[in-house]
């Protein structure tokens, strides 16, 4: 802990939400999205909580912040995959 020395002070209360998204776009392991046939959809990709997956069937509304890990480094797939992708056209 450290002393608040300079001022002015501010406080806000800050209320966590997480918008429920129970299953996503079905994807796999390289973020491409799969269709009805689980069939990867060519250089269609989803990311963060869109693309999750990571919480099928569950309830996740009393866990905020819990899929930020997920968020970033989905993010980060989908982009170097895409990217590929693009180099191979």
């Amino acid at each position: 802990m450290v002393p608040l020395t300079n001022t002015p002070y501010y406080m806000a209360k800050m209320v966590p939400l997480f918008v429920v998204v129970i299953g996503g776009i079905m994807t796999n392991i390289r973020a491409e999205v799969l269709d009805e046939t689980l069939t990867a959809i060519p250089g269609l990709y989803s990311a963060g909580l869109d693309g999750a997956m990571m919480h099928k069937n569950v309830y996740t509304q009393n866990m905020p912040g819990s899929n930020m890990g997920n968020n970033v480094n989905s993010g980060r797939n989908a982009a170097r995959n895409a990217k590929a992708y693009i180099g191979e056209l």
